[in-house]
């Protein structure tokens, strides 16, 4: 998938210096295909190609606007990303991530998630459990491995 979005990464970005001009508040619209590397198995969007093509938009933004040379003026620089297990409840888990510099969050976001057998969908707390990691959600529900004697 790497390919694909570097080929659309630059064709956005010629496409933007070339293009009309807006300003760095306007709204900018960029009509997009799905291409057949975005998709999953079940061949539709694949849900982590929804952030991808945000990219392609915000970096058309950027380059419409003029924002893009700002940017490249003021450099790189170096950050961190914090990701941790937030919560669970039955089947459901959510990892939360925070980019860091200095100390300061810039962006935070949350994946909800989980693990699929052949079976189907597995009590996170059945996961955990597994690690030997027997602790409450954060959300105390559902957090105890199916067929665990009931504390207390």
């Amino acid at each position: 998938m790497l390919p694909s979005y570097v080929a659309r990464m630059a064709l956005t970005l010629a496409r933007g210096c070339a293009g009309p001009r807006i300003g760095p508040l306007d709204e900018a619209r960029l009509a997009l295909r799905v291409w057949p590397t975005d998709l999953d198995p079940y061949l539709h969007l694949n849900n982590g190609r929804y952030l991808t093509l945000m990219d392609i938009g915000r970096l058309d933004l950027v380059a419409r606007s003029g924002m893009l040379a700002e940017w490249l003026r003021r450099r790189f620089e170096r950050f961190e990303i914090a990701t941790r297990i937030a919560s669970w409840e039955g089947k459901w888990f959510e990892v939360a991530q925070r980019f860091e510099r200095a100390g300061v969050v810039h962006a935070e976001a949350s994946v909800r998630g989980q693990v699929r057998s052949r079976a189907g969908a597995v009590p996170f707390a059945d996961v955990l459990a597994a690690l030997g990691v027997h602790a409450p959600s954060s959300r105390g529900e559902d957090s105890e491995p199916r067929g665990a004697p009931a504390a207390g």
